[in-house]
């Protein structure tokens, strides 16, 4: 007799606009949140602060249907390359760099070129980039397309983050449910 099969935790899903509304006050979910999407298209060539046009094709438009979710998953379970995306984000390599000469050490080094661009052009927003390491630039456009925001995925991380850092802390006060 083997052992039993571990029980498969369901991901809540929200459409958008009740996940905006519940996500401060819910407990979060170990694995992740889905966010339910409704239908619509996506073209990133008609979005300047995105990327350069002229990188594009049509097979990058995404289209969506009604109840096409976007996953993101819990920040203790990234994959490793999102995780390694999401660490460059934090550290600012995501974006173009300048070399200096360190006065105290005279080595060289390098820091994020400011206004931020990247391959020259503006940069997208720190919430774009932040919401494309977390669940991919794919993924974050079917979530635009879907009606969602990229500030969708950074309120979606706050909530599956808050009872992990309650839980680290037992003097922390538990927001009321």
């Amino acid at each position: 007799m083997g052992a039993p099969s571990p029980v498969k935790k369901a991901r809540p899903k929200f459409k958008l606009e009740q996940f905006r509304d519940v996500a401060i006050e819910s407990k979060s979910q170990e694995v992740g949140v889905d966010l339910d999407l409704d239908a619509g298209v996506f073209d990133p060539r008609e979005h300047d602060t995105i990327a350069d046009t002229s990188d594009f094709t049509d097979d990058d438009v995404v289209r969506v249907d009604d109840g096409d979710v976007v996953h993101v998953p819990h920040p203790l379970m990234l994959d490793d390359p999102h995780q390694e995306a999401f660490d460059k984000f934090n550290r600012r390599e995501d974006v173009d760099q300048v070399d200096y000469i360190d006065e105290e050490s005279g080595e060289k080094r390098s820091k994020a070129q400011y206004p931020y661009t990247i391959g020259g052009a503006p940069a997208p927003s720190d919430t774009y980039r932040m919401a494309a390491a977390i669940i991919g630039e794919r993924e974050l456009w079917r979530l635009l397309a879907g009606g969602g925001h990229s500030n969708d995925v950074a309120l979606a991380w706050e909530y599956l983050t808050r009872d992990t850092r309650m839980d680290r802390d037992p003097k922390a006060q538990r927001p009321p449910r």
